[in-house]
């Protein structure tokens, strides 16, 4: 005779042998998702020195946004690969180019003119320093950004931080030439507490004909709806179009004041992986 324990026993391993069966199809679906990918471009950074010409140009020079530091090009002050990793380092320094005299130097590795995307699958492990003053970023910029300028080129920012917040956003023309954002911030401390800059973090972004979802560590940061991202009056879709990839270290966001002890300041990426 069958007691009520052991029939309630009985449900219980029920429950969870149907759960288990249920994880085990998910990440089923999920491997056989990750091996419908074919693997197009990828840094694994497992070299030292500059970062590979093959794949990176530079920004040079004060690049954007009246900020205080000068990207300088081939410079292993601001820009190397070592221990496995792109590294991204801000200084505090006199800096002295032609007519340019800087305090500040930094970096911004490009894929421009090297490597250029459209619809696509990206994961990225970095880590950089939550501090006052900061203002990393790995972003990517329409590759017809000469002829039609920006925001009608387009931009989206997987990772940029700014005043405690890990912002994810598009830009694009909207009428009379305006800018139109579609941007989220997610505050540093509620993904994982004061120390949450300690470690490397897995950015992964998805990228079709419908949208573009944006995660950290599996949190999802911005789902951008791109079905009805017209410029005006060009009457184009920037978000149709190919890409390509920006790594920087900027610092000062409007202003903002950068405390001394907060440089040198380094901007960690372990890899970059482009599948589609």
């Amino acid at each position: 005779m069958i007691t009520k324990r052991q029939k309630h026993l009985k449900n219980i391993t029920g429950i969870l042998t149907r759960s288990l069966i249920l994880i085990g199809l998910l990440l089923s679906i999920d491997s056989c998702k990750q091996s419908q990918r074919e693997l197009v471009w990828s840094d694994e950074f497992d070299y030292t020195g500059l970062p590979d010409p093959a794949k990176w140009g530079y920004e040079e020079g004060f690049v954007r946004n009246k900020e205080p530091q000068y990207y300088t090009v081939g410079r292993k002050e601001n820009a190397r690969v070592e221990n496995g990793c792109l590294v991204i380092e801000a200084r505090k320094e006199q800096f002295i180019k032609g007519k340019d005299t800087a305090a500040y130097t930094s970096a911004s590795v490009i894929t421009m003119n090297k490597a250029e995307f459209k619809y696509w699958h990206i994961e990225f492990k970095a880590k950089f320093d939550a501090k006052q003053g900061m203002w990393p970023a790995f972003w990517m910029l329409g590759v017809n950004r000469g002829p039609v300028k920006w925001p009608a080129c387009g931009e989206v920012d997987f990772l940029e931080y700014y005043r405690g917040d890990l912002h994810a956003n598009s830009v694009h023309q909207g009428e009379d030439g305006q800018q139109v954002w579609n941007g989220k911030a997610t505050k540093v401390e509620d993904l994982g507490g004061p120390d949450w800059d300690k470690e490397f973090h897995i950015y992964t972004v998805d990228w079709d004909e419908k949208h573009i979802a944006i995660y950290v560590d599996d949190v999802l940061l911005n789902d951008i709806p791109i079905t009805e991202t017209i410029n005006h009056p060009m009457g184009n879709n920037p978000f149709h179009e190919k890409f390509y990839f920006l790594i920087n270290l900027a610092l000062g966001h409007s202003g903002e004041i950068i405390p001394d002890e907060n440089l040198s300041s380094k901007y960690y990426v372990d890899y970059i992986r482009v599948y589609q």
